[in-house]
C-alpha cells in the first residue's frame, strides 16, 4: 500500500515528523530513507513540498531510462533503474523532487555527466 504525506499548511509547525515517518516507512521497504519531501518556511507559514502525483506528470514524461511510472493515480520511483540525471526535478512544477534521495546506479555511459 503506497502512503502520502497531505498536509494542510495552517496546521504545520515545522515539527519534521512528517519527514521522519517518510525516511522510516522507506527504509522499512529497503528503499534509501532520504525524505522524500522537505519543508518550505517563511516567516509566518511551515509547510512540507511533496509530490502532487500529477495526472500527466512531466517528471515521467522526461526520465530517458523509464525509472518513473504512474501506478494507481501515484508516481513511482523504480530506484534501481534511476541513474541520478535529475531531470525529473528541473522538470517537477511544484519543486518537489530532490535528487539528494536518489543515487546513480549502473548508470549507462551515454547518460553519465563528467564535468
Amino acid at each position: 500500500m503506497n502512503r502520502f504525506v497531505v498536509a494542510e499548511p495552517l496546521w504545520c509547525t515545522g515539527c519534521n515528523t512528517c519527514l521522519a515517518a517518510c525516511s522510516d516507512v522507506h527504509k522499512t521497504q529497503g528503499l534509501q530513507q532520504h525524505p522524500r519531501l522537505a519543508l518550505a518556511k517563511t516567516s509566518t507559514l511551515t509547510a512540507p513540498v511533496v509530490c502532487h502525483h500529477c495526472e500527466e506528470a512531466p517528471c515521467l514524461q522526461v526520465c530517458p531510462v523509464n525509472a518513473i511510472s504512474q501506478r494507481d493515480d501515484a508516481i513511482q520511483l523504480n530506484e534501481s533503474l534511476c541513474i541520478g540525471c535529475k531531470l525529473c526535478a528541473v522538470v517537477c512544477p511544484f519543486g518537489a523532487i530532490s535528487a539528494t534521495g536518489s543515487r546513480p546506479v549502473n548508470a549507462p555511459a551515454q547518460y553519465v555527466f563528467q564535468s
